[in-house]
């Protein structure tokens, strides 16, 4: 039970920096969601096409540097 608190605190604390929102907590696994902002239009013209390809690409980037900054917690927690 200590490794999965401490996986617990190291994760919530990260959470706010990238945008993340911790959806299940399911034993020592979690499911986090990283939320695009709403783009409400009708129009779906290439510059739309284009704004929203950046946003999926930039939330990618963030996940995947919330993973690396959780591991290296975790690993130079004593």
């Amino acid at each position: 039970m200590y490794f999965v608190n401490s996986i617990a605190q190291v994760v919530h604390s990260e959470i706010d920096k990238y945008l993340v929102v911790a959806n299940k907590n399911i034993g020592d696994s979690y499911l986090l969601v990283w939320r695009a902002p709403n783009i409400c239009t009708q129009n779906y013209d290439d510059e739309l096409i284009t704004y929203k390809n950046k946003i999926s690409q930039n939330l990618t980037c963030m996940a995947l540097f919330f993973i690396i900054k959780v591991i290296l917690k975790l690993k130079t927690r004593k």
